[in-house]
Formats: structure tokens, sequence, C-alpha cells
């Protein structure tokens, strides 16, 4: 059997997993000076909120993404064997998204200044404290 179907799926884990995570070292550095200063330059109170909104969102996220994976895969394998290997790469792939970097991703595209529904209603609404 042909494995031509992976190179979609490599190619995605390479593109959104293994490049962000090299050009953050790149970009911050890999001394420990640079990483510590990731930690220490929060303004105060800051980096334990975000930790526990990180915790909280990586426990509720595991938890409704293993249940939805255990229906997902239930339902996969009743299908017939030709159909099985392509649905479960399609169902596969926003699991390889990592849980944080899904977060930051939800952030940006609700982000008041700067996402996209601030962006596309900006000519018809105001925002005073922001102007």
């Amino acid at each position: 059997m042909r494995r031509f179907w992976l190179i979609p799926y490599l190619t995605y884990i390479l593109a959104f997993g293994l490049i962000p995570l090299i050009l953050t070292f790149y970009f911050v550095g890999f001394n420990p000076s640079s990483i510590k200063g990731l930690i220490t330059d929060f303004p105060p109170g800051t980096f334990n909120l975000a930790l526990y909104n990180t915790l909280l969102f990586a426990t509720i996220t595991a938890l409704v993404s293993t249940l939805l994976a255990l229906v997902l895969a239930i339902r996969v394998d009743s299908l017939p064997m030709r159909w099985q290997v392509p649905m479960s790469l399609i169902i596969l792939v926003p699991y390889t998204i990592p849980f944080i970097s899904s977060s930051m991703i939800w952030y940006t595209l609700f982000d008041p200044m700067y996402g996209p529904p601030s962006i596309t209603y900006s000519s018809y609404f105001t925002y005073p404290c922001l102007t």
C-alpha cells in the first residue's frame, strides 16, 4: 500500500509545528538570560494569571478533545476500509496544533484592536476608548 497520504500530513506538521518552534528560539535566542527574560519581563501578577489561564485552557481543551476524538474514532472505525485512512487523516490534523498555539490564535482572532472582526467593522463603528 502506498503511503502518499503521509506527505501532506508531514508537511503540515513541519510548517506549523517544527518551523515555528525553531523560529521562536532563533528570534529570542537560546541562551539562559534571554529565556529568563521571557519570564521576568512580565508586569507583576501577569505571569501567574497567564499560567492559570493556560492550565485551565489546556485542561478543558484536553478533556473535550479526548471525548471528541473518542466519538470520532468510533465513527471512523465503522466506515468502509477505503475511507478509514483519509478520514483519519482529516480528523487528526486539528489535533496536531498544540493547545497553547491554538489559544494564541483564538486570542488574536478575537482581539478587540487587531482581530478580523475589529478590522472588518471598524469603518462602521468607532471605539471611543481606542481613539
